[in-house]
């Protein structure tokens, strides 16, 4: 029994969906895997220096310009990670919805150690530039290399009349 010539044009959309499914989660692999190590080397150089700089002070403003953006940035990646499957607007939802919580906890934490001593504001501001900096670059070079259409040549969907 063969199928319907609408029954394979399914067949193929699904197919040509799983393949940019796999694809876009690749492209997010990499991203995840190479923020984590450029995190961790930002970490290390920041607190190496911040220690030259201004001594434990100085390692506790990279540390914790590190963990507030390394929590920030690697979390945004895991959401659209785990979304890659789904709808658009579904992926969209969740990815506000942890970018508002992401916020707010920021937020809290940098409120939380505002005017306290025991970090260098200026280390942990040259930290956080790095990171986000890195990780723009990371996710641009990804997302360039990637190989995910932008369009789905072929799929065609029945218009409603």
């Amino acid at each position: 029994m063969t199928d319907s010539p609408e029954e394979q044009r399914e067949a193929n959309a699904d197919a040509e969906m799983a393949e940019i499914t796999a694809a876009t989660r690749q492209m997010f692999s990499r991203i995840i895997r190479e923020l984590v190590i450029a995190t961790i080397i930002i970490a290390a150089v920041g607190a190496a220096g911040g220690g030259l700089i201004d001594g434990m002070r100085g390692v506790w403003g990279a540390l914790l310009a590190t963990a507030v953006a390394a929590f920030f940035i690697i979390t945004t990646v895991v959401v659209m990670y785990v979304t890659a499957a789904q709808h658009v607007f579904l992926a969209g939802a969740a990815t506000m919805a942890a970018w508002v919580v992401k916020m707010l906890l920021v937020f809290f934490v940098l409120i939380a150690v505002r005017g306290r001593d025991f970090y260098h504001p200026g280390i942990f501001l040259a930290t956080l530039a790095a990171v986000i900096i890195a990780s723009t670059a990371i996710e641009m070079r990804a997302l360039h290399q990637a190989r995910i259409p932008y369009v789905q040549p072929g799929i065609r969907r029945p218009r409603k009349q």
